[in-house]
């Protein structure tokens, strides 16, 4: 770990305990049984969830017959062989033999450099563009420079009438007077 100085080498390796095995493994267990807890209509075993999810979703379709249940089986068989290369791998990485020094997988493939390049350089220019087009220049530029230039203008305009002078209020009044009647007469029936 380095925080200021010199690297520090941890004095062992991390050691898993049992607040963090168990519930990997009940989270194992669930993802291997769970599945087998509720068979397609027609088949012999456990029907947990049909009748329960049955009156909002429907009856799932019918299965396939040998094809579905073949491939029922070739998708347990791909998880048992995930869990059996990961138990595999875990054993060689303790030996000192793992994966890690294999070049191709230390580097994780290279997912995380297409990652990297495909999606967040889109999301940072959307971004870019947010900001400086839509917050600089429209929200703030004309929202509120087109606001403060328009009370501004406002504001002068009343400072010239309010002068004191009664000719003034007088020509307001009736400006005021005539735009009153034009919106009258020119209001649809």
């Amino acid at each position: 770990m380095i925080f200021e100085g010199k690297p520090v080498e941890l004095e062992r390796p991390y050691q898993m305990g049992w607040g963090m095995k168990l519930p990997l493994a009940i989270l194992a267990a669930a993802s291997i049984g769970i599945g087998w807890l509720q068979f397609p209509p027609g088949w012999p075993g456990p029907h947990l969830w049909v009748p329960w999810l049955a009156p909002e979703l429907g009856l799932p379709p019918r299965p396939l017959g040998l094809e579905g249940l073949l491939l029922t089986l070739a998708g347990a068989s791909v998880t048992f062989l995930g869990i059996g290369i990961g138990y595999w791998a875990a054993k060689r990485e303790r030996a000192g033999r793992g994966f890690s020094r294999w070049r191709f997988l230390a580097t994780g493939w290279g997912i995380d450099a297409a990652f990297l390049r495909l999606f967040p350089a889109p999301f940072y220019a959307l971004g870019r563009f947010l900001r400086r087009g839509v917050e600089e220049i429209g929200i703030q530029g004309l929202a509120q420079g087109g606001l403060r230039d328009v009370l501004g203008l406002s504001a002068n305009g009343l400072a010239r009438g309010e002068n004191g002078l009664v000719s003034s209020y007088a020509l307001g009044m009736v400006l005021g007077l005539f735009l009153l009647l034009l919106l009258i007469w020119t209001w649809p029936a």
